[in-house]
């Protein structure tokens, strides 16, 4: 418990936000850019999915996955389809 209690202090957490938020803002630029091109259709879920993919990458591994701006990433596909396998 007390190797990893450091990962979950108020200070170390607080600091990870600025990492959270270049992620958030790179998701609502890709929002106004579909918008703009695409007319008001988008699959929210999606994006918000591969904005969670990209924060997880940035705050656990030190590096973005860039699938905001790439506009997918196989991990929430691949992870979708393993839980309804799991539950059929």
């Amino acid at each position: 418990r007390r190797i990893i209690s450091p990962a979950f202090s108020i200070k170390y957490i607080a600091s990870l936000e600025k990492l959270m938020l270049t992620c958030i803002k790179d998701l609502v630029y890709n929002i106004d850019e579909k918008l703009k091109n695409q007319g008001a259709i988008l699959n929210i879920v999606n994006l918000i999915q591969i904005c969670a993919v990209d924060i997880i990458g940035e705050t656990s591994f030190g590096g973005k996955f860039n699938s905001i701006k790439a506009g997918e990433h196989p991990l929430p596909g691949k992870a979708w389809k393993e839980f309804r396998r799991r539950l059929m």
